[in-house]
């Protein structure tokens, strides 16, 4: 599978299309504080959806559970 690195990635649109398309992405690349958060709800929900586990996305869209857990163990 070929790979790409996606530089000024603001909200992952074109990586969208890229990981369609077959290609793996390296890195995501992006200053903007709001790009960057939804890249990142973009690409959790990608790896949920592919796991089979959207019900955690929809559940953290409803301000039911965030999405990563801190640890119980120190």
């Amino acid at each position: 599978m070929p790979n790409y690195l996606d530089i000024f990635a603001g909200a992952g649109g074109l990586s969208e299309g890229f990981i369609r398309a077959g290609y793996e992405p390296v890195a995501h690349i992006e200053m903007d504080k709001a790009a960057c958060y939804t890249l990142k709800t973009r690409l959790a929900f990608k790896w949920l959806s592919d796991h089979q586990q959207e019900a955690t996305y929809t559940n953290y869209l409803e301000k039911k559970k965030p999405f990563f857990h801190k640890s119980s163990q120190s």
